[in-house]
């Protein structure tokens, strides 16, 4: 009883503003699907999206990472606009411009499959869009 009690009390259970609070909601993108092919001098597939991947932003300015989930995605560098920046090999992060996060994505994989791409607030906090591209 008495541990319960102190964790209890360590935790804050005020609600956060409604300001700092994130929503997303899927626009576009999903589900899509896209011819696979082997990439050039690379040991994987490529597959080029043509539909953008867009969400809807609130608070407005939220920066906005697309993460490629599945097991050995990639995504290879390609030519982006300003507003998005190159994370890591499987990230993008995306600033969102009018209350809208898009991303335009080509992908690399071991073998043709579903790729499920999250989107999320670039601080990892709060909810995810699950975008799910396939590949064949």
């Amino acid at each position: 009883m008495c541990f319960a009690a102190a964790v209890i009390t360590g935790c804050s259970l005020t609600a956060a503003p409604a300001s700092e609070l994130v929503r997303l909601t899927i626009r576009s993108g999903t589900p899509q699907t896209a011819r696979a092919w082997v990439a050039a001098r690379a040991d994987r597939y490529e597959t080029k999206f043509d539909k953008a991947l867009v969400v809807d932003v609130v608070p407005a300015k939220t920066k906005i990472r697309f993460r490629c989930i599945t097991k050995g995605c990639e995504f290879p560098a390609s030519d982006q606009p300003d507003t998005v920046a190159r994370v890591d090999t499987s990230a993008y992060d995306v600033a969102s411009v009018k209350g809208k996060a898009t991303i335009k994505l080509t992908i690399w994989t071991v073998t043709p499959e579903d790729v499920v791409v999250v989107a999320q607030a670039s601080d990892g906090k709060g909810p995810q869009a699950r975008f799910l591209l396939n590949e064949r």
